[in-house]
């Protein structure tokens, strides 16, 4: 879409429709960092077009060139939750039990 200021910051903003038209993304990359901080996605729903936010904050280095944000704020209409992540692991050996089904 072009480069999109928000809060007297510059992001490239990016969007995505899929085929039937029940949904949108945006994704707004930050010009000065190129990370990804805001993703605003629209839905259709039995109620309406639903729009929820989410802002990406707080990214932690893993090395290899791999950033990961930490925090994470999503609104979908009045509700907020604000997520927190303590620990990140990449290519972690997982037990296959943790997939069975009881």
């Amino acid at each position: 879409l072009g480069v999109e200021n928000i809060n007297g910051k510059d992001y490239h903003s990016v969007q995505y429709t899929d085929a039937e038209k029940s949904f949108t993304d945006t994704y707004y990359f930050e010009i000065e960092s190129g990370l990804l901080k805001i993703n605003k996605s629209t839905s259709e729903t039995p109620e309406g077009l639903m729009t929820s936010t989410t802002e990406y904050n707080n990214y932690l280095d893993l090395g290899d060139g791999i950033l990961f944000s930490i925090e994470i704020k999503t609104q979908a209409g009045p509700q907020t939750m604000n997520t927190r992540i303590s620990t990140v692991e990449l290519n972690k050996t997982i037990d296959s039990s943790v997939f069975k089904l009881n």
